[in-house]
């Protein structure tokens, strides 16, 4: 057993630089140059505590979504697996082990090699004789994660705000183009028995985050959008019908977040309000905001909204951060809700 100490720190690609008194016989060679789409390679680790374990499967390509980028690969990996080397046929690192998708089949990723190289070039690039953390300095280690923390939701806030330049039209509404980095579907909630109502969701996320423990996370959002209409249903019905949909979107004090304080986060402070966006659009809003407790002035932030229009259309959104300073939260919400257009010539001022 040896004590590790801590050389350098990557929380958007999970890695941790370490080093221990043991010299070794034998180190993997780093592999730079590209991988072809259906070559094997083989994951190392000690799943569930069985000891030394190497599993093959296919390279299926690099998965990239704004910040973060992993490999897409076949190999099957367990518990104990994380942190593990992956390997090509020559016994080079191509990767690290960092993930899997829940629910599914032998889909798994990895850290990039270049990702590897990058924070040994860092580290070097400072000499190796510098000490910049130690196991007794948890500040000089909180104080570089809350440095990329902030690097994350600033790239994050970058792209957003150079995508919100565009809109995207659905029926009568046009909103905020979700970027190209997110993951995006769409869903039809419309009621097909009897057509009484229409409505279309678009949900979007980022697919990654940065970790900086299992239940402390930042560098990632969720939003969410519906469009409702009706033809049939009288405006108090349709009203009725929309307002299931906005309460049905749980806010986290009353669902599935610890409301209280805790060693990673403040409690949670909520508070509602009507407000017009540029447009003088009116809209019904609810917000959640907690700060992270080692972090300072990084929060997460759970808001939705919806619109006031004396109309039987309506548009409801919903928009969750995890790390993000209160600037660029404030970008992301006024964003969004300046940008919702409705274009069925209703005087807003006047309802």
């Amino acid at each position: 057993m040896f004590e590790a100490k801590i050389l350098e720190i990557d929380i958007i690609h999970d890695l941790a630089l370490l080093k221990i008194d043991k010299i070794f016989e034998n180190s993997l060679k780093i592999r730079m140059q590209n991988i072809k789409i259906g070559e094997r390679i083989f994951s190392m680790g000690i799943p569930k505590d069985l000891g030394l374990s190497i599993t093959e499967g296919i390279y299926n390509g690099i998965k990239k979504n704004g910040l973060y980028e992993n490999i897409h690969m076949s190999n099957p990996l367990n518990a104990g697996m994380s942190g593990g080397p992956v390997i090509d046929s020559k016994g080079e690192l191509v990767g690290v082990n960092v993930s899997i998708l829940l629910k599914s089949q032998n889909i798994s990723f990895a850290v990039t090699s270049k990702s590897v190289k990058r924070i040994l070039d860092k580290y070097n690039s400072r000499g190796k004789d510098v000490v910049q953390y130690s196991n007794k300095n948890d500040k000089a280690v909180d104080s570089e994660i809350e440095k990329q923390l902030l690097n994350a939701q600033e790239s994050l806030t970058t792209d957003f705000m150079n995508t919100a330049k565009k809109s995207k039209k659905e029926g009568l509404w046009s909103y905020t183009k979700p970027s190209k980095e997110l993951t995006c579907w769409q869903v039809d909630n419309s009621d097909k028995d009897k057509n009484l109502y229409h409505e279309k969701k678009e949900i979007c996320y980022v697919p990654s985050s940065s970790h900086v423990k299992h239940d402390l996370y930042g560098g990632t959002y969720e939003l969410k959008y519906s469009i409702m209409s009706t033809d049939k249903l009288s405006l108090v019905k349709f009203y009725n019908y929309v307002n299931s949909v906005y309460n049905g979107e749980q806010m986290i004090e009353s669902l599935y977040i610890n409301f209280f304080a805790n060693d990673n986060y403040t409690k949670y402070e909520c508070d509602k309000d009507i407000v017009f966006n540029t447009k003088d659009i009116p809209f019904k809003i609810n917000y959640c905001v907690k700060a992270y407790v080692n972090y300072k002035g990084i929060y997460d932030v759970d808001f939705k909204a919806v619109t006031l229009l004396k109309d039987k259309n309506a548009l409801f959104l919903r928009l969750t951060l995890r790390g993000f300073t209160s600037n660029n939260i404030n970008q992301f919400i006024q964003t969004l809700l300046n940008d919702i257009r409705f274009s069925n010539n209703v005087d807003y001022k006047n309802i």
